[in-house]
């Protein structure tokens, strides 16, 4: 009888453990479907919920359409600008030289820096620099932007 109760107890443990384990698989799934049959101007405004409106054209769209795009983008020529009147102004208020760490090969480094890190380095950096894992995906051009804040003057 004691033997009974505590398998019915642990029971209820189990199931209430597997369907937790459960809910960690499903929800993400759920919200991956909700999200892929969204508008487009949903996505920002309520992640996580229910589409207002069910979209299947986003399928449709991806399948023609995905094929063409690149994985980058690129920078909006305003978001260009902004960097390079940043470094600019950075370099004019500070000791901040206008110059980037290069690699052995003269180009400009695209990994983690120990220099960079020990602040044994002065001037244009990007976050790839200081930490160990990180990658240039963006391809930024910063010693060739650096190069045109220069000759601007």
């Amino acid at each position: 009888m004691a033997t009974a109760k505590f398998r019915q107890r642990s029971s209820y443990i189990n199931h209430s453990i597997l369907f937790f384990m459960a809910l960690t698989i499903i929800l993400p799934l759920l919200v991956l479907i909700f999200n892929s049959v969204k508008p487009v101007e949903e996505f920002g405004v309520n992640p996580l919920g229910f589409p207002s409106e069910i979209r299947f054209m986003n399928y449709y769209d991806a399948w023609v359409n995905g094929v063409k795009l690149d994985p980058f983008m690129g920078f909006y020529p305003e978001q260009i600008e902004a960097a390079k009147a940043l470094w600019k102004a950075v370099a004019s208020a500070s000791n901040v030289k206008l110059k980037t760490k290069l690699n052995q090969f003269g180009k400009v480094s695209t990994k983690y820096e120990k220099e960079i890190v020990y602040g044994k380095f002065e001037g244009v950096i990007s976050h790839y620099h200081c930490y160990k894992g990180k990658i240039d995906c963006a391809g930024l051009e910063i010693g060739d932007l650096i190069d045109e804040v220069i000759h601007e003057d």
